[in-house]
């Protein structure tokens, strides 16, 4: 994919609109601003931006007049409504949160701003200023760059960028990063130069594991295999974003199980205080857990699953308990839950009948989980 953008710029067949499409975690945010970068260089090398000049300095900074940024938000405060919002009132927290690491993902986003549990998209408002700023003279760089990040978030409201995507001002770089094409509107995507950026490989992973976290080297093949290709996952794995988590799903199971009125609304009331977003980070895991459970059975053995030692050790107490059948059930209603959570359905409710339909299920083979 670098080898293509390099090619794109030495031979000046820049594409005017770029969607970057791929899975979470393949780092196609850094891949735009690398490829931003490299095209308002000033002394470009073979294969890199120089990093040094004016213009690479402001780029990395996060700064260049010419490279813009739209990204979802949220309200931004009291003096503002929700549909008068847009990117600009966030440009302090976006660096940041770039200077951080571009690789941590959109779920670190919302932690940034406190918007877990509100949602966040790309508005009316944010369409208009592309159109506006995209329609003026470059400052200083030979490229006006507008980088879309998260443009699934969009919505129908994208149709309002059809004639800029269509027929821009000369030198003017659209790229659109998206995690699910197919939310992104066709008359878009029929606009665009669609580049697929295919997952980390594990020797990615374990490079940039031994660069990022060197005091993690002697867990570098356990997170390197749970990551699975998502860089992502290094962060949530070695922060501890997915520490316990297995021994939660055992207890959410057990609790299930059991069906005792008392302690399942307990459970309930206090997993719907963790917030939407750490809601939906615990059945993430389990769609993660049922994947890995399911390939277990399969091989007979709990070899070569990309699971810790600790949950290899729970999917061995949990195989007299759950079949293939009801783990692929148990996947759908975590599916299910995570996408009622965007909806934004009562969360109490949600979590209580996921609850006794996974109770329910449990309780088919008359086994007893401890």
């Amino acid at each position: 994919v670098k080898n293509y953008f390099i090619r794109c710029v030495n031979t000046q067949r820049v594409p005017h609109a770029l969607l970057i499409t791929g899975p979470r975690g393949s780092g196609k945010l850094p891949l735009a601003i690398a490829f931003s970068t490299f095209l308002q260089c000033r002394d470009r090398q073979k294969d890199d931006a120089c990093g040094h000049c004016p213009a690479c300095r402001k780029s990395l900074q996060y700064i260049h007049p010419d490279i813009h940024y739209a990204f979802p938000v949220i309200k931004f405060d009291d003096k503002l409504k929700r549909d008068e919002t847009f990117s600009q009132h966030f440009m302090a927290p976006w660096r940041t949160y770039l200077k951080d690491s571009p690789f941590r993902g959109y779920d670190r986003w919302l932690h940034t701003i406190n918007a877990q549990d509100k949602p966040a998209n790309i508005n009316v408002k944010e369409c208009n200023e592309i159109i506006r700023h995209l329609g003026l003279k470059t400052y200083e760089g030979q490229y006006k760059i507008q980088i879309i990040w998260k443009s699934e978030l969009i919505g129908k409201e994208s149709n309002r960028l059809l004639k800029l995507i269509e027929e821009p001002a000369p030198e003017t770089v659209i790229i659109l990063i998206a995690d699910q094409q197919d939310q992104i509107l066709n008359t878009i995507q029929s606009r665009c130069q669609i580049i697929a950026v295919p997952p980390f490989t594990d020797d990615d992973l374990h490079n940039f594991l031994d660069k990022t976290f060197p005091h993690h080297r002697n867990m570098a093949d356990e997170i390197v295999h749970l990551a699975d290709g998502n860089i992502e996952n290094i962060y949530s794995y070695v922060e501890g974003g997915e520490e316990g988590y297995s021994e939660k799903i055992l207890d959410w199971l057990r609790l299930a199980y059991g069906m005792q009125p008392e302690k399942l609304d307990a459970w309930v009331r206090a997993t719907s205080a963790w917030g939407k977003h750490d809601v939906k980070m615990f059945f993430s895991y389990a769609l993660h857990f049922c994947k890995e459970y399911l390939q277990s059975l399969h091989r007979q053995t709990t070899d070569g699953v990309k699971l810790t030692l600790k949950e290899k050790d729970t999917v061995l107490r949990l195989q007299d308990l759950l079949d293939a059948q009801q783990a692929e059930e148990i996947t759908a209603l975590a599916q299910h839950v995570i996408s009622m959570i965007d909806r934004n359905l009562n969360m109490k409710v949600l979590l209580m009948s996921t609850s006794l339909r996974v109770g329910a299920l449990l309780r088919q083979r008359h086994k007893v989980l401890s």
